[in-house]
């Protein structure tokens, strides 16, 4: 999920702030609730306290831009209305993004799993520690994003990435039986828990 919707209405801000949970951070404030949209509906406000309206909207764009990093991992089902602090100008967006993952890790607002679809190293640079290298990033950003465990699927037969992966922390959960085809094979399911 990579799309929002944003709140206009003046109604569905006031039904957030008086029956929505509130979560609050020095640098910005996040109410929430469920919805039955089926898709993240977003409304960022500022207030005059913020200061002159160059001010606020800078505050603004920083919390929209902030969100729209971390809307991909959001569950679509929450009506969100983020309020931006005196503190928000002053704060990047890759931090605020920060503090927002955080907010919705807590509240459990966050899709917890994730999966490796597809990963590979052209043969002239196999044996080098590409693959690695390239599992490591893939780690840590989606620890980032708020995932508590990956799954993936990989070819029996693939001794190399079978090491690879457990090397990493993968541990074998089960076998889909005829998975792959060209040739048929079956694949391990693997899984590595981040917390």
């Amino acid at each position: 999920m990579s799309d929002f919707v944003t709140l206009k209405s003046n109604s569905d801000f006031r039904r957030l702030y008086n029956r929505g949970k509130a979560v609050t951070d020095p640098a910005l404030v996040v109410y929430y609730s469920k919805n039955r949209a089926g898709i993240c509906r977003i409304g960022i406000t500022t207030s005059k306290k913020i200061g002159n309206a160059v001010e606020r909207n800078r505050s603004r764009r920083l919390l929209k831009e902030a969100f729209r990093s971390v809307c991909p991992q959001v569950i679509p089902q929450y009506d969100i209305v983020i309020v931006a602090r005196s503190k928000t100008k002053y704060v990047k967006s890759t931090r605020l993004a920060e503090i927002m993952l955080e907010i919705f890790r807590d509240q459990g607002m966050l899709a917890p799993e994730g999966e490796l679809l597809r990963i590979g190293v052209h043969p002239a640079h196999r044996r080098r520690g590409v693959g690695g290298a390239l599992m490591r990033c893939f780690l840590n950003e989606a620890a980032k994003r708020g995932c508590t465990e990956i799954f993936l699927e990989v070819r029996a037969d693939n001794e190399g990435a079978i090491a690879l992966y457990h090397m990493l922390g993968f541990e074998q959960v089960g076998i889909r039986r005829r998975f792959y085809r060209a040739p048929i094979e079956d694949a391990l399911v693997m899984i590595k828990r981040l917390i």
